[in-house]
């Protein structure tokens, strides 16, 4: 029976990413590592056939998309806001706030960016929306399918890291023993789709043997993210729409 296999790459590397600023949802774009890194990324994924691909909006994002698809131009690619970073609030554009450099009765700043619990729906949602309807159709007995469908997505760190968390924790998605490692730029994260979309498989997380020189896995947007985000995942995934394909 024919399978879905989901294959998430985190961005390629911004000015940002190297001078450890958040960025959030500032658009901000690839820099001169991150599109070699890319290409290599490209590279890496030269044998999947892709049936289709997302992209979140932000620049950093698409231009990634656009270079691991620059061959394969019969490859849909759909912008989706849902993959966008997670909202960092004021925290965007600054950098991480060290708790060496506060005064010790100094309370942390409070938390203005996206709640944890609807960051994990935002994540969950997109999925809901753009896999698990492929999943269905691919295991249809009514229609005659002989290949597996491949899906490309292109995002963000914290976005992996917590569609990772919601698939393991509240979908029944195996492999949570695999979370944990840095999600570097242009890390390849896979993702198997059990029949019916119900439940699944993580197969790989963050893997860059692509990179021979992977740069810095110090993601600010998912620390400071990660120190104010509730844990709580049971909650409503908003049914938002999907923008067309380009």
């Amino acid at each position: 029976m024919p399978f879905v296999t989901v294959w998430i790459v985190r961005h390629g590397e911004t000015p940002e990413n190297a001078a450890g600023i958040i960025q959030g949802q500032r658009d901000t774009i690839l820099n001169d590592n991150g599109r070699a890194q890319s290409r290599a990324a490209a590279d890496a994924l030269r044998l999947i056939t892709f049936n289709r691909a997302f992209t979140s909006t932000l620049q950093r994002a698409s231009e990634t998309a656009e270079i691991l698809l620059e061959h394969r131009r019969d490859v849909p690619l759909f912008d989706d806001p849902l993959l966008k970073e997670r909202f960092m609030g004021s925290r965007e554009g600054q950098r991480p706030s060290k708790k060496s450099d506060q005064d010790k009765t100094q309370k942390r700043p409070v938390w203005d960016g996206e709640p944890g619990p609807a960051f994990v729906a935002r994540c969950l949602s997109w999925w809901d929306q753009a896999i698990i309807p492929h999943s269905k159709y691919a295991t249809n007995p009514a229609i005659p399918r002989k290949s597996n469908i491949h899906i490309l997505a292109v995002t963000h760190g914290a976005v992996i890291q917590r569609l990772l968390f919601g698939l393991t924790t509240a979908r029944n998605y195996r492999g949570k023993e695999l979370l944990g490692p840095p999600c570097y730029n242009t890390s390849i994260t896979v993702i198997r789709v059990d029949a019916g979309g119900g439940s699944g498989e993580i197969i790989c997380v963050a893997n860059i043997e692509h990179l021979k020189q992977p740069g810095s896995a110090d993601n600010p947007d998912l620390r400071e993210g990660e120190d104010a985000a509730e844990k709580d995942v049971e909650v409503d995934v908003p049914n938002d729409a999907m923008q067309g394909a380009r």
